[in-house]
């Protein structure tokens, strides 16, 4: 990530971030998982929308690990929204990732795997 950043390639480093944050999350360690989640939005945000996307599923993993429905219902329905306007067919990589993240939530995956 780091040389990502170093070269100025924000669309990598984000991506990178994003899936980091849910490793990290799932691990137990939520603050730092929201805060790479955090920093894979801003730097997908606005010009790369596909990703965007992409991270606001992750965000929603990262909070069902941290249990907070709330927050993780948030991030899906941002994604849900975005997702909407594009008028992408249902089979889609981004319902496919939506879909999973919702799973996971409906399902309490996430707060029942092993730390």
């Amino acid at each position: 990530m780091a040389v990502c950043d170093d070269v100025g390639d924000t669309l990598v480093s984000g991506i990178f971030r994003g899936s980091l944050a849910v490793l990290v999350a799932r691990r137990g360690a939520l603050d730092e998982a929201r805060r790479l989640v955090q920093i894979a939005g801003v730097s997908t945000q606005g010009s790369h929308i596909f990703e965007y996307v992409k991270i606001r599923c992750k965000a929603a993993q990262v909070e069902s690990f941290g249990g907070d429905r709330a927050q993780a219902v948030a991030a899906l329905a941002e994604a849900t929204k975005i997702i909407d306007g594009m008028n992408l067919p249902p089979d889609s990589e981004l319902h496919l990732v939506r879909d999973e993240s919702v799973t996971m939530l409906e399902c309490g995956t996430a707060r029942d795997e092993p730390k």
